[in-house]
């Protein structure tokens, strides 16, 4: 009988010590959060701590991809501006700002240098950040610096799930981390002086008028998950630039509603190359007559990039964040 209870004691320490592991397992990977949850925590930090209609400057975040680094500081600019409490200051201000100091998006930057460049632009806080892998998580910090006061008034850190669209945005890489497009529009008299030598930023051709058509179109996500939104092909034309999504991977779409195709009356297309929102002009939906969407026809205007992302108004959000116009095929 001894023995018999000695077994079953071992059996129940063992199992105990199993569920325990499975347990700690468990614990370990949900550790972290989601992108966006993370982006409106750090948001919602700084409306609390900076003194309301304070014009907010996004600096820069320090990590190996501009992707990465615009499309975190576009969610935040997102979640600063729904709110109203803050001002963002426009974009293009500090696309100059970077050109002359020799700094990128994705470069780290420290607090006087970023100090002086809120200054320059007249800012009453700036915004930076980092990010680094720890392996089984990412760490995203993001700080907002009071000018007038010279404090810091947001230091947000926390850990990041390791999800398909951050590993996508991570992967493309732009040399050492910077974005691709090196400096602003500007007129042939502006411009850096290296060596008494007048150095002119590279002009923004922009996409050629003409259709644009992915085949096989391309799928959104929804963070990690794969939805049947479809983008199907892109129409340039003299300033406009439409995009036309769906909700099947192929036909023309118009058969069958979908609730995920109602969320993109206000879209965001961000062009990659230039750092900035394009301006939504129009946003016509379409579908079967008893009023559930089947596919919408977006358009915007003065997009000049060759690499884009749009981005709908869900939480969280549906996205084509991989979004590459070659040549018109017609």
């Amino acid at each position: 009988m001894k023995i018999y209870f000695s077994k079953i004691f071992v059996l129940i320490a063992a199992f105990t010590m199993f569920a325990c592991a499975i347990s700690r397992e468990s614990t370990i990977a949900a550790a972290g959060m989601d992108l966006e949850a993370a982006v409106r925590e750090a948001a919602q930090q700084m409306e609390a701590r900076l003194p309301s209609g304070t014009e907010v400057a996004l600096v820069s975040l320090g990590s190996p991809s501009s992707a990465f680094s615009e499309n975190v500081l576009n969610r935040l600019e997102s979640a600063i501006v729904g709110s109203g409490k803050l001002i963002v200051v426009d974009r293009s201000h500090l696309d100059q700002i970077r050109w002359e100091q020799g700094f990128q998006l994705s470069a780290e930057v420290d607090d006087n240098s970023a100090k002086s460049i809120g200054r320059l632009i007249g800012a009453g806080a700036i915004v930076t950040g980092s990010f680094a892998d720890l392996g089984d998580a990412y760490s995203l910090t993001i700080k907002a610096i009071n000018i007038e006061t010279g404090t810091v008034a947001v230091s947000y850190t926390t850990d990041l799930y390791k999800t398909m669209r951050i590993e996508t945005l991570l992967a493309r890489k732009d040399g050492a981390g910077g974005s691709v497009r090196t400096a602003p529009p500007q007129t042939p008299q502006e411009g850096n002086r290296i060596g008494g030598i007048t150095a002119q930023p590279p002009a923004a051709a922009g996409p050629p008028d003409g259709t644009y058509t992915f085949n096989p179109r391309i799928q959104a996500f929804q963070g990690a998950r794969a939805v049947s939104v479809y983008l199907d092909r892109i129409v340039v034309r003299r300033g406009y630039m439409t995009v036309y999504i769906f909700n099947r991977p192929e036909g023309d779409g118009d058969g069958y509603g979908s609730s995920l195709m109602g969320t993109w009356k206000s879209a965001s297309l961000i062009d990659m190359d230039n750092n900035r929102s394009a301006r939504l002009a129009q946003a016509v939906p379409g579908g079967p007559p008893f009023g559930s969407v089947s596919r919408y026809d977006l358009t915007y205007q003065n997009v000049t990039g060759m690499r884009l992302t749009l981005t709908s108004d869900d939480t969280p959000p549906i996205e084509f964040y991989d979004i590459v116009l070659e040549q018109p095929d017609r």
